[in-house]
């Protein structure tokens, strides 16, 4: 059983795991690499997951099927990195430069086309 993650690094705290299908699989999470916090988030057929709203971290995962070889179990680490906040302050700070030369230009323009 593969179990695949991605994107990693996660940017933005989202990201997808997949593995092969295995009939009735038990997904885990754990914030240590020895998984002895690990908690189950997802028991059943899928072959794919979507997380969301993770904080900054390394996350670990394993899968392992319910029936027939129950011992054996994938796992990956996910690091979530969000990009700075003086980053997202940049783009802020460009898009309203850009808005604002928008407005400008609308109403300049707008006062041209009365004359």
């Amino acid at each position: 059983m593969d179990l695949i993650a991605s994107p990693t690094p996660s940017r933005d705290g989202v990201f997808q795991l997949t593995w092969p299908d295995r009939g009735t699989v038990i997904l885990e999470e754990a914030h240590r690499p020895d998984f002895s916090d690990a908690q189950p988030i997802y028991e059943g057929t899928d072959t794919a997951t979507t997380l969301s709203g993770k904080a900054d971290g390394d996350y670990y995962y394993r899968v392992r099927a319910t029936l027939g070889d129950a011992s054996r179990a994938d796992e990956v680490r996910v690091e979530v990195r969000h990009h700075p906040l003086s980053r997202a302050f940049a783009f802020f700070s460009l898009g309203a430069a850009v808005f604002i030369a928008t407005v400008i230009l609308i109403a300049y323009g707008g006062r041209l086309e009365e004359r």
